[in-house]
């Protein structure tokens, strides 16, 4: 019994400190995304328009891999520094190998998408304006 009080301490650190994690990653792409529809949204041409959006991933993607490398150190350090060391290891690769894929993964095609919507909302309204023409 004192043993499953132990790991269930030690699981309930781990999900907190995953879930900031989680909202840190969140709070900077909000942030991208709200700079990527400034960007676009002042494009003067279609062509601006897809080479904007391109850029705009790339900074995504780029915003993405720093972030993942950030946290897997930090993960690390938690796996290996915290207090509950031995009981968090049998969560480690779950958390630090396939939850963090997936999260970065999930905001990655989340990012694409959001960037195939504001390219076609862009050529959409460049064609709209030159049929207004």
């Amino acid at each position: 019994s004192f043993k499953n009080t132990l790991e269930v301490t030690a699981y309930n650190e781990l999900d907190a400190k995953f879930s900031a994690w989680s909202w840190e990653l969140h709070r900077k792409m909000v942030k991208w995304n709200h700079t990527t529809t400034n960007i676009v949204s002042n494009c003067l041409s279609a062509a601006s328009a897809i080479e904007k959006v391109t850029e705009c991933f790339m900074k995504a993607d780029k915003i993405l891999n720093e972030t993942h490398t950030a946290l897997q150190e930090r993960m690390k350090d938690f796996f290996d520094n915290n207090d509950h060391s031995e009981t968090l290891q049998q969560w480690r690769g779950r958390y630090q190998e396939i939850k963090l894929q997936e999260l970065i993964q999930d905001s990655r095609t989340e990012a694409r998408r959001y960037c195939e919507f504001l390219k076609l909302n862009q050529l959409d309204q460049f064609q709209l304006e030159k049929v207004k023409k």
